[in-house]
């Protein structure tokens, strides 16, 4: 097992009334520079976070309108967000931009964002939302079990998106769309079709204690590897902050899982992973999702050899 090494709780400066000032369903993750950005999957915010100083963080709005502060009307109506990346430099955004899907799990979260950054890594402009749904419409007529994508990575030519697998007949499975068409995608029209696609791969992640490990998240190396995480959570367990554990692993060029720890502590249920090399190591950064309103979500981090 790998020990998480507690960096800080997502605090936040303030929030909507009603709301804790924290953020407690972390579930996706980039940092440039000393920014660190994190998606709640039960928030219309982005969260922004400092490295360095440790202090509270602020949320942004990336939708209009605001959501119900909590209950069943907040979990109807909230985007989902669960994957969030870094597109390389492209037209229009010199330095990059933040990429973000939401999961296609249900109504209203088949939409994401993209928002240019700038060369310290801050955010340049406003966000942009983008439509999902032409290509989730199609995806769901193909993937085994329920839609669930909750990683987003690029590596080379390919956008890659991690699905969960996580539902009754589901599978752990990799959608690769064409970076060439989605950069098109995010210049003109802001809507992601199925002809973007250009593969879909099965993954078999293993379990812990006979509960099946899903992805939950992804990130790219310079090499065209990809680091992720995956949770195993039991399917018929009432509590559902009930986790079996956690896991970190590398997937290689060819597809194949070529690494694979669990980490401790097991009650940790990853969400959202950032993974950066240097001195010959993978520096990673991953982030919680606490299942309770009132807890804030934990940033963690760790290290691989590369």
């Amino acid at each position: 097992m790998i020990e998480l090494e507690k960096l800080r709780d997502l605090t936040l400066e303030s929030t909507q009334e009603g709301r804790p000032n924290h953020l407690s369903a972390g579930s996706g993750l980039v940092r440039r520079g000393d920014y660190v950005y994190v998606i709640g999957d039960d928030e219309r915010d982005l969260g922004i976070f400092s490295l360095a100083d440790g202090g509270p963080g602020r949320l942004v709005p990336l939708f209009e309108g605001e959501l119900p502060t909590a209950g069943s009307d907040r979990a109807a109506q909230k985007p989902d967000l669960e994957a969030l990346t870094v597109m390389p430099p492209f037209r229009f955004n010199p330095d990059g931009a933040l990429l973000a899907f939401g999961s296609g799990s249900g109504e209203s979260r088949d939409r994401g964002f993209v928002w240019s950054l700038d060369s310290d890594g801050s955010l340049r402009g406003f966000a942009r939302p983008i439509d999902l749904a032409p290509l989730y419409a199609f995806l769901k007529q193909h993937v085994a079990g329920e839609m669930n994508v909750e990683g987003l990575a690029v590596a080379g030519a390919r956008v890659a998106l991690f699905q969960r697998g996580n539902s009754e007949g589901g599978r752990s499975q990799v959608f690769y769309l064409s970076r060439e068409e989605v950069i098109d995608t995010l210049t003109e029209d802001f809507a992601i079709e199925p002809s973007e696609l250009e593969e879909v791969r099965d993954h078999d992640l293993g379990d812990i204690d006979g509960v099946d490990l899903h992805f939950t998240d992804a990130d790219s190396l310079p090499d065209g590897r990809f680091v992720f995480s995956a949770t195993a959570e039991p399917e018929d367990d009432s509590d559902e902050r009930a986790t079996a554990g956690s896991a970190v692993g590398v997937i290689a060029t060819d597809g194949s899982v070529e690494r694979l720890e669990l980490l401790h502590p097991s009650s940790a249920k990853i969400e959202g992973i950032d993974a950066v090399v240097a001195d010959e190591l993978i520096h990673v950064l991953l982030v919680c999702d606490a299942d309770d309103i009132e807890v804030p979500s934990p940033l963690y981090s760790l290290t691989l050899p590369a």
